[in-house]
C-alpha cells in the first residue's frame, strides 16, 4: 500500500454521535454503556459497551452481500481514504426515500459539470441526516435494506 498524502486533501467526517440514545437498526435494541468502576468522577473508569451491528455511522464489508466477499479487516486503507465526490441529490429535488438510478447521477453531472471519475469515493447526500435519530430509516419504510 502506498501512503497516503492528506495534505492536498480536504478531511469530511461522516460519522454521526455514538451514545446511549443512537438508535438501534430496524426494531433492534441500541447500545448499552454500563460503568464496571470508577475510580475518579469523569476521569478513570472502566465500562462495558455492547451493541448490536449496524448501529450509527459502519462501514458493511463487502462480505455482509456479496458470498465470498471480504471482510472489514481485508480492506485497505487506500480503498477508503482518497479522492472523492459528494452528489446532492437532494438539490434536485429527489426524495430521501426514492431509489437512485444512473439517470439521477447523469442529471447531477449535467447540472454540475462534475463528472464522478474511476476509483472515486462516491458520498451521496439525501438530506436525511437532519432526521437522525428520531426518525430512523429502517422504522417508517416497508424494505429498510432499499
Amino acid at each position: 500500500m502506498q501512503p497516503i498524502d492528506l495534505s492536498s486533501m480536504r478531511v469530511i467526517d461522516l460519522s454521526q454521535n455514538w451514545d446511549m440514545n443512537t438508535p438501534g437498526f430496524a426494531t433492534y435494541e441500541g447500545p448499552t454503556i454500563k460503568w464496571i468502576k470508577r475510580v475518579a468522577f469523569d476521569k478513570v473508569g472502566g465500562q462495558f459497551i455492547s451493541s448490536t451491528l449496524h448501529v450509527g455511522t459502519h462501514l458493511d464489508a463487502p462480505r455482509h452481500f456479496i458470498t465470498n466477499g471480504q471482510d472489514i479487516g481485508s480492506i485497505p486503507l487506500d480503498k477508503l481514504v482518497g479522492p472523492g465526490v459528494v452528489v446532492d441529490l437532494e438539490s434536485l429535488g429527489i426524495g430521501d426515500y426514492d431509489i437512485y438510478t444512473s439517470a439521477h447521477f447523469e442529471e447531477w453531472e449535467r447540472k454540475t459539470g462534475l463528472h464522478i471519475q474511476p476509483r472515486d469515493i462516491v458520498v451521496v447526500h439525501t438530506g436525511y441526516h437532519k432526521y437522525y435519530p428520531s426518525n430512523w430509516y429502517g422504522e417508517s419504510e416497508p424494505d429498510e435494506t432499499r
